[in-house]
């Protein structure tokens, strides 16, 4: 909430999905024989006049609640368009909540109007002009990290590696800080290929969390961190949307992959696929001069503490888990140093 100021809004009940269900749900989408079947299509032939898409979990977040609109038509809204304008919905809405704490905090020129929290017009009016590069979408239409630079102020930005956080907040769920610190595609995650990582999905029926009880157990965390994403990385090698492990366990996987290779896997191998996959993927971004100085979280999560609410007091303590993530990898501050032993492994998964 607020560009991760706050952890509780006090619209949630107007963005929720039985808010959809009762509003704007024309149907359930989903791709063919999946059992999870996560999509949704929503419409609006009075207000807005559209059809689409979504939005999902992460949409409404940074449409929503970050920039403090509680109407669901309207982040609906500005899903589709988004998506008709080819611009990422979720990092748009993250760019918008930093352009309003920007706006709150006086930092910006004459020049610009900026945006008041939960000005859903003056959001749709800003997503034209960042696909239309025209004004101040030009501002806003170069990601995160130059959005921050041109307006300087070191505490705007949610981003990693250029990408910003999505739908959760790391002081909250210490997994999820980790994750986004260290997944080499920048913190592009998406919070269902991680649910058992999230204390606040543990609730939720179906969902067993592979953190520890207590969430002070960073040590613990990390090597939940680990393995999952070793696991998710195999997903992905098989083509396979990582959203069906909601439903699936790793040896439904690896019995689908036996009988159409006719191989004889366990889940074991499975997991050392991916092990090795996340490390080659590490190793060409270390290629690319990117390592350690670039696995961190803003200075939001890691030196504020939340101000209100269930978490009030909590930071993200990445260091610790940092360290640990590490140590377990083999790797010396996020760089891959045992190139023998990787090109080793990658004899191994080709000879495999």
């Amino acid at each position: 909430m607020k560009n991760y100021r706050f952890t509780h809004f006090q619209g949630a009940e107007n963005l929720t999905g039985e808010r959809m269900g009762e509003t704007i749900l024309i149907s359930r989408l989903t791709c063919n024989s999946c059992a999870v079947q996560c999509r949704r299509e929503t419409a609006s032939l009075e207000k807005y006049g559209f059809r689409v898409e979504g939005p999902d979990y992460a949409q409404i977040s940074s449409l929503g609640s970050n920039c403090l609109v509680n109407d669901l038509e309207s982040v609906a809204y500005m899903n589709y368009l988004c998506y008709e304008l080819g611009i990422d919905p979720i990092e748009a809405g993250n760019l918008m909540a930093m352009y309003a704490e920007a706006t709150e905090k006086g930092l910006l020129n004459a020049n610009q109007r900026g945006l008041e929290w939960g000005d859903a017009g003056r959001m749709i009016e800003l997503i034209n002009l960042i696909a239309n590069r025209r004004e101040e979408g030009e501002l806003l239409a170069d990601g995160a990290d130059m959005l921050q630079n041109e307006i300087g102020d070191k505490d705007l930005s949610t981003a990693v590696k250029g990408i910003t956080i999505q739908n959760t907040d790391p002081r909250a769920e210490p997994a999820w800080g980790l994750l986004n610190a260290t997944e080499n595609s920048g913190s592009s995650l998406h919070i269902w290929v991680y649910p058992d990582m999230i204390y606040s999905f543990g609730a939720i029926d179906g969902i067993t969390l592979s953190v520890p009880g207590n969430r002070d157990d960073l040590d613990a965390i990390a090597e939940a961190v680990k393995t999952k994403q070793d696991f998710v990385a195999a997903l992905d090698s098989l083509q396979v949307c990582a959203f069906s492990s909601m439903a699936f366990e790793p040896d439904d996987y690896v019995d689908a992959l036996n009988a159409a290779t006719g191989w004889d896997w366990d889940a074991q191998v499975l997991r050392s696929i991916g092990e090795r996959v996340f490390e080659i993927e590490r190793a060409f971004n270390n290629r690319l001069g990117i390592g350690g100085e670039q696995d961190r979280l803003p200075a939001k999560f890691t030196s504020r503490e939340i101000e209100d609410g269930i978490n009030k007091g909590r930071i993200c303590r990445l260091e610790p888990m940092l360290a640990r993530y590490y140590e377990l990898r083999g790797w010396h501050d996020g760089i891959v140093v045992d190139s023998a032993r990787l090109q080793a492994r990658i004899s191994q998964g080709r000879a495999a």
